[in-house]
């Protein structure tokens, strides 16, 4: 590409004039219309930091709104004035807001502060994760939390011995009531369940049920 004369006053009008005008244009101009670097633009383009169209065709205006801040097309530059005059433009023309104008050692300085909070904050989240993980293994090894699979297990079991055992009542009662006085039938009862209640195995998780 040849040499661009970016203080150009020419140039500067030939770019807001494409701006204001909009359109489509290929790599090859998009970067002498705003004075980039075509292998720049290119891989900006495959990056996906620059907007296109059917063939590759780059809008003017998007275009010139992703350059101002796509990564790499002005390594250590700061962006020129007249593309940031060309952006302004530009923003206006598809409706987005104006950007910040805080100098650019200003966001540097914002950008590296923002950094280095997020940093912290990631930090300190990190450090209250391994702590919560040391103390949940400290009291799983305590027996404070148990296994939800041993837990589920004991009450199957004991489920289990608890449903056998009154299914056998009625038989049991059956042969031993006959014929007797109601008191006689409420004690023989009162005997059979606390007998049951002693068969139940204790559960490891609920206490002795036949000390209850």
């Amino acid at each position: 590409m040849d040499e661009i004369n970016q203080n150009d006053p020419a140039f500067i009008k030939s770019l807001l004039d494409a701006v204001r005008k909009g359109g489509t244009v290929n790599f090859k101009n998009f970067a002498r219309l705003t004075g980039t670097d075509e292998r720049a633009v290119k891989r900006a383009w495959e990056n996906g930091q620059l907007p296109t169209v059917q063939f590759g065709e780059i809008p003017v205006r998007e275009g010139v709104v992703a350059l101002v801040s796509a990564d790499g097309l002005r390594p250590k530059k700061a962006v020129p004035q007249f593309l940031l005059d060309a952006d302004a433009a530009a923003r206006e023309l598809v409706g987005l807001p104006p950007r910040e104008t805080a100098p650019a050692a200003a966001q540097s300085a914002d950008a590296i502060e923002a950094i280095k909070l997020k940093y912290l904050a990631a930090k300190t989240m990190a450090s209250r994760a391994q702590s919560e993980k040391l103390k949940l293994e400290t009291d799983i090894k305590k027996g404070v939390y148990v296994p939800r699979v041993e837990v589920e297990l004991d009450a199957a079991t004991t489920a289990t011995q608890v449903s056998a055992a009154l299914m056998q009542m009625p038989i049991r009662l059956a042969g031993m009531c006959a014929g007797l006085p109601a008191e006689q039938i409420a004690e023989i009862i009162r005997d059979e369940v606390a007998h049951v209640v002693r068969t139940i195995q204790e559960s490891a998780f609920t206490g002795d049920w036949g000390n209850e």
